[in-house]
C-alpha cells in the first residue's frame, strides 16, 4: 500500500512575491516519489503541459505578475504541488518628482533641469515628466522674504529605458519548402543594438543564427515558435517570440501511360509518378471509364482495356496526409485494332545444296493458312520468272519454277498475305559456295514494305 505523498518543489527563478526585470527566468523542478505517473507544469492561466524534474525556462513573459504551478500525482491518486508567484517589471520610470523642506520659510523657490534656465517652482513638490534615456542633474535654491538665498541643491540620476524586441517574417503565410525570412525590428533607447541571436527551433537556445536577419525553411506544415534574443549597447536584454504558420503544400498528381498510343483491345499500364513535396500520399483514385467518378481503381498502378477506338479520358486524384488533393486528367487516342498475325502463321521452307558457286534448290515450299496470297520474286541473273503468285488452296503450296540452280548474289522474295492479317515475308540471298542468307519479317496491312514482326 502506497501511503506517501509525491513531492513537488520549484527552486531558483524569482522569489515568492519578488520584483524582477528578467522576462526569461529559469527555475529548478523536483518532482519526486516511487510511483510517480503525472508531472506537469502550468505558466498562468494556460494549459498545463507535461514536464519532468530539472530546469524550465519561460517566456519571454510580458510585464505585469505571473504564477508558475507544478503539480504531481502518483500512481495511489496521491497529489502534490508547488507554486510561484512573481512581477516582471522591465519599463524604468521615466518621471521624477522632487519634494522640498526649508528650515525657514522660504518666499520663492527656483529650480533647473540638466543645465536648463532657473524657473519659478514654487511649491512643496516638483514633478519632472517625459525624462529621456541618460543622466538627469536637478537643481533647486530658496529665497526668504528678505532677500536671503540659499545654497544650490542638486540631485542626479539616471533613467535608463529597456530595449523592445521585435520582429517581422516574409512571406506572412509560408509553404513547406519556401524560404522564410525573420527581420529584426527591434528598438533601444540608449543606442546601437548589440547583437541579435534567434532560437529557430524552439529549443530554448539562442544558436541557430545571428544578426539583423535568420532564414529557414520548414520541411512540415504546422505551427512552429521563433524567437528573437537582442542586447543594446547598455546592456539591457529583451526577448520577442512569434508563432509561424506553415500551411501544406498539395501533392502533385502525375501518371504514365504505357503504350502511349494504344489501340483497341490492347493492354494499357497506368502508372502514377505522383508525389508530396512535404509528406506522404495516403490515397490515390482512378477514373478510368471517364464518367467523372474515381471508383475504377486505387492502387499506384493499374491496367485497362479499350474496347473501342476514340478519345478515352483518363483522371487520377492524389491526396496527402494532411487531407489536400491534386488531380491530373489526360486524354489518350485510342487507335483501331490492332491487326493479328495469320493463323496457322505461314512457314517457308528451303532445301537443296551447292553446286561448285552455285546453289541449287530443290524443294522450296509454303505452308499457309486456306485463302491466303502467295507471292515469289525473284531478282537477278538467271530468275526463271520474275514473279509468280498463288493462293493457297492445298496444305503445302510449292513453288516449282524456282526449284532450280541459281547464281550467287540472286535475290529470292517470298510474301505471304491475307486482307487485315499481318503475313510472313522471308528473303533468300544466294552467296557464292555458301548456304544461302535467310531473312525473316512481316507485312503489316496496307504496307508492302517488310517490318519487324510483334512479340
Amino acid at each position: 500500500m502506497d501511503t506517501i505523498d509525491p513531492t513537488a518543489q520549484i527552486n531558483g527563478g524569482p522569489g515568492q512575491n519578488s520584483f524582477v526585470n528578467d522576462k526569461t527566468p529559469t527555475f529548478g523542478i523536483v518532482a519526486a516519489d516511487t510511483n510517480l505517473t503525472l508531472v506537469t507544469c502550468q505558466l498562468d492561466t494556460g494549459s498545463a503541459s507535461a514536464c519532468s524534474s530539472g530546469s524550465r525556462t519561460l517566456g519571454p513573459l510580458g510585464d505585469g505578475q505571473h504564477t508558475f504551478t507544478l503539480p504531481a500525482a502518483d500512481a495511489a491518486g496521491h497529489t502534490a504541488s508547488a507554486t510561484r508567484a512573481w512581477t516582471v517589471d522591465t519599463q524604468a520610470p521615466t518621471t521624477a518628482t522632487f519634494v522640498f523642506s526649508s528650515s525657514n520659510d522660504a518666499v520663492s523657490l527656483i529650480c533647473s533641469l540638466d543645465g536648463a534656465p532657473f524657473y519659478t517652482c514654487d511649491g512643496n513638490s516638483v514633478p519632472l515628466m517625459g525624462l529621456k534615456n541618460g543622466l538627469h542633474t536637478f537643481k533647486a535654491r530658496a529665497t526668504e522674504r528678505v532677500g536671503n538665498v540659499s545654497n544650490e541643491v542638486s540631485r542626479s540620476w539616471t533613467v535608463t529605458n529597456p530595449p523592445a524586441a521585435s520582429f517581422s517574417y516574409a512571406p506572412p503565410a509560408p509553404r513547406t519548402g519556401e524560404r522564410v525570412t525573420f527581420s529584426d525590428t527591434s528598438t533601444s533607447p540608449t543606442g546601437p543594438i548589440a547583437s541579435r541571436t534567434w532560437d529557430l527551433d524552439n529549443d530554448g537556445q539562442y544558436n541557430d543564427a545571428s544578426g539583423a536577419t535568420a532564414t529557414r525553411i520548414f520541411t512540415r506544415p504546422g505551427s512552429y515558435v521563433v524567437r528573437l534574443r537582442m542586447v543594446d549597447s547598455a546592456g539591457g536584454v529583451d526577448m520577442a517570440a512569434r508563432t509561424v504558420v506553415v500551411g501544406n503544400r498539395p501533392p502533385e498528381a502525375k501518371f504514365l501511360v504505357v503504350p502511349a498510343n494504344p489501340a483497341a483491345g490492347d493492354l494499357v499500364s497506368l502508372v502514377s509518378t505522383s508525389a508530396d513535396p512535404d509528406g506522404a500520399l495516403v490515397s490515390q483514385q482512378w477514373d478510368i471509364s471517364g464518367n467523372g467518378t474515381i471508383d475504377d481503381a486505387t492502387s499506384a498502378s493499374t491496367t485497362a482495356s479499350f474496347a473501342r477506338p476514340g478519345r478515352q479520358t483518363i483522371t487520377l486524384t492524389v491526396t496527402d496526409a494532411d487531407g489536400a488533393r491534386s488531380v491530373v486528367t489526360k486524354v489518350i487516342v485510342v487507335g483501331k485494332p490492332r491487326p493479328k498475325l495469320l493463323s496457322p502463321f505461314p512457314v517457308v521452307r528451303i532445301a537443296g545444296g551447292l553446286s561448285g558457286s552455285n546453289t541449287r534448290i530443290r524443294t522450296l515450299s509454303i505452308s499457309a493458312p486456306r485463302g491466303a496470297r502467295v507471292e515469289v520474286r525473284c531478282k537477278g541473273r538467271g530468275c526463271p520468272r520474275r514473279r509468280v503468285v498463288k493462293s493457297r488452296t492445298s496444305r503445302a503450296t510449292r513453288m516449282k519454277p524456282f526449284q532450280r540452280t541459281f547464281r550467287p548474289n540472286t535475290i529470292l522474295e517470298v510474301r505471304v498475305t491475307a486482307r487485315g492479317r499481318i503475313g510472313k515475308y522471308v528473303r533468300f540471298r544466294i552467296r557464292k559456295a555458301r548456304a544461302p542468307a535467310r531473312t525473316d519479317a512481316c507485312l503489316v496491312p496496307g504496307s508492302s514494305r517488310p517490318t519487324m514482326c510483334p512479340s
